[in-house]
């Protein structure tokens, strides 16, 4: 990650994090939309959570924790450049409810091959049901 310091606030660009240690905060810059997207799928499968979408536009994305009595909010939206997208605000950082068990809806087939992939391939034996 590389900081840098504007005004009152410290302004990060994200570099990709392993998986488990990924953090989000606010004015944490993204390069593209969709790295923002996928930067934040991680971050909530990683903290056992999913979330809902309350705005989605070109300009911005909202969304918030499932669980209805948890007040978790991420709001980031696109800067001037008109391609840099900023976590602009994190409501409720730590989170009010217990997660999800099981069955979270934010990891689906595609997530799991991208993570699962290289394990597959340097192991002939694991079957299709594993």
């Amino acid at each position: 990650m590389e900081e840098f310091i504007n005004s009152s606030r410290k302004i990060v660009l994200y570099g990709n994090e392993e998986y488990g240690k990924i953090e989000l905060r606010p004015w944490m810059l993204f390069l593209e939309k969709d790295h923002l997207r996928s930067v934040a799928r991680e971050y909530c499968i990683q903290c056992g959570f999913s979330v809902i979408v309350e705005k989605v536009s070109n300009t911005r994305d909202t969304v918030r924790c499932s669980a209805v009595e948890c007040g978790w909010r991420l709001h980031a939206s696109k800067l001037a450049d008109d391609t840099t997208w900023a976590i602009k605000s994190i409501q409720n950082s730590e989170h009010t409810c217990m997660g999800l068990q099981v069955n979270n809806h934010m990891v689906n087939s595609k997530w799991a091959a991208e993570k699962l992939m290289d394990d597959i391939r340097a192991n002939n034996e694991i079957t299709t049901k594993h």
